[in-house]
């Protein structure tokens, strides 16, 4: 996913993954940020040509919400059902 000008090009998106898959997301931006995943508080400091890489197991079922932090802007809602 990108982001420019602190926010996600295209809008935010929805993830969806069943529990117990292993979630690839990778976001690339103009700016230098950190991006957060909520509920895994996975935090991953992003810049231009470095992008925030997260790889982890979906073992928590719920709805998250994945932020640019400063300001803070949803970029994605990651939806872990059963």
């Amino acid at each position: 996913m990108r982001i420019k000008g602190g926010q996600p090009v295209g809008g935010a998106r929805t993830v969806e993954v069943r529990q117990g898959e292993t979630v690839r997301l990778v976001f690339s931006s103009d700016t230098a940020g950190e991006v957060h995943l909520h509920g895994y508080d996975i935090e991953k400091e992003v810049a231009p040509g470095d992008p925030a890489r997260f790889t982890f197991k979906a073992d928590k079922q719920g709805r998250y919400e994945v932020e640019l932090h400063g300001p803070d802007t949803k970029l994605a809602q990651l939806d872990v059902t059963p």
